[in-house]
Order: structure tokens, then C-alpha cells, then sequence
């Protein structure tokens, strides 16, 4: 459970961080409060995946330890696939996103040496 504080503690700072690094975009597909409102379907921010695939897990251990309750193959094989979908949306999302830092890192590169650069922006001399 600790994985999961270090996440929520951390989750509005790296919010805001992308917020202001790429746009608003990137911060609502970090996160976008659907699990503010309580069950998630079908979650669209990589939050409500991490969510949704952390619930799963956690229900599918009660039932393991639970005498009352059977671990099933369709379960088993649900939360695996829910797992997996996970693991290829974080990796898209820090893909995605990676690449329009770099890309806004490299505007703002250019926007600082074209002042230096140019003659124009040298008083006279």
C-alpha cells in the first residue's frame, strides 16, 4: 500500500507539473477526478485505470483469503488482462507525453537563443 500513497501524495504535483510543461491535456490524461465520483467503469485517465486495475487486484486477494469466496479463471484472467492493458496504456501515456516535453523543451531552447543570437536584439553598438 505504500506504492499507492507515494502515488496519490504525488499524483496533483505531477498533475500541475504537466499542466504547465505541456497543457492541460496531459494533466487531465494523468488525471482527470473520475474517481472523485465514486465507482469507475471505464476509466479514462491513466489515474482511473491505475484505479480500477488496483481495486481489481485487491478483490481478487479478499476472495483468494476469503473461505466464503472462490477465485474463479474468468477472474484470474480479467484482472490479468486489465494488468496488461495498464502496462501498455502507462507506457503510451509517458511515451505520448514524453515526447511533447521534449518537443516543448525545444521551443523553449529556440525562444531563448533567437534573442541571443540576432543582431536585432543587440543595442547598438
Amino acid at each position: 500500500m505504500e506504492a499507492v500513497e507515494l502515488w496519490n501524495v504525488g499524483l496533483n504535483s505531477n498533475q500541475e507539473r504537466l499542466r504547465r510543461l505541456v497543457g492541460e491535456t496531459a494533466a487531465l490524461e494523468l488525471n482527470n477526478y473520475e474517481t472523485d465520483r465514486g465507482e469507475v467503469d471505464n476509466p479514462q485517465s491513466l489515474h482511473g485505470k491505475f484505479y480500477v486495475a488496483h481495486n481489481a487486484v485487491l478483490r481478487l486477494l479478499r476472495c483468494k483469503r476469503s473461505k466464503d469466496c472462490e477465485v474463479s479463471q474468468s477472474m484470474i484472467r480479467s484482472t490479468n488482462k486489465m494488468l496488461r492493458d495498464l502496462d501498455y496504456n502507462a507506457d503510451f501515456f509517458l511515451e505520448k507525453f514524453s515526447f511533447l516535453f521534449l518537443k516543448r523543451a525545444e521551443e523553449i531552447e529556440n525562444v531563448s537563443d533567437f534573442g541571443e543570437n540576432n543582431d536585432w536584439a543587440t543595442p547598438n553598438k
